[in-house]
């Protein structure tokens, strides 16, 4: 029995992280970090991204994430954020050259708080 037992709590384990990816494709953000990091490592890079409420969720801002990918075959560097939009705050600063490729936003209902995600990928 133990020799069946760890086979079976690592599929259970590994049937536990998928769910969390839901079948929709949408993430959150505790699950966000460490799938970027992966992607990068794998040499993709993120050429679409949707933000959204945790539909759970109605009072607190809970994004969620949703991505295209593709092979990062140009080894392009790219960045990915998700941030509140406060009135008259610098949006990202870097001191190479970044374009945004992507970016979405969406209003919390409950506050009129608005949250924007973004991709950018540098410009060669």
């Amino acid at each position: 029995m133990s020799l069946i037992l760890p086979p079976l709590v690592a599929l259970v384990m590994s049937l536990n992280i998928h769910a969390v990816h839901a079948a929709d494709g949408w993430i959150g953000v505790s699950r966000t970090n460490a799938l970027l990091k992966q992607k990068k490592r794998n040499g993709e890079i993120p050429v679409s991204v949707e933000c959204r409420q945790d539909q759970r969720v109605k009072v607190r801002l809970k994004p969620q994430y949703k991505f295209i990918w593709k092979k990062n075959t140009k080894q392009i560097d790219w960045r990915m954020l998700g941030f509140e939009l406060l009135p008259g705050a610098t949006i990202w600063k870097s001191d190479r050259q970044y374009k945004m490729v992507s970016s979405k936003t969406f209003k919390l209902e409950s506050s009129g708080k608005k949250f924007r995600c973004a991709v950018w990928h540098q410009v060669s």
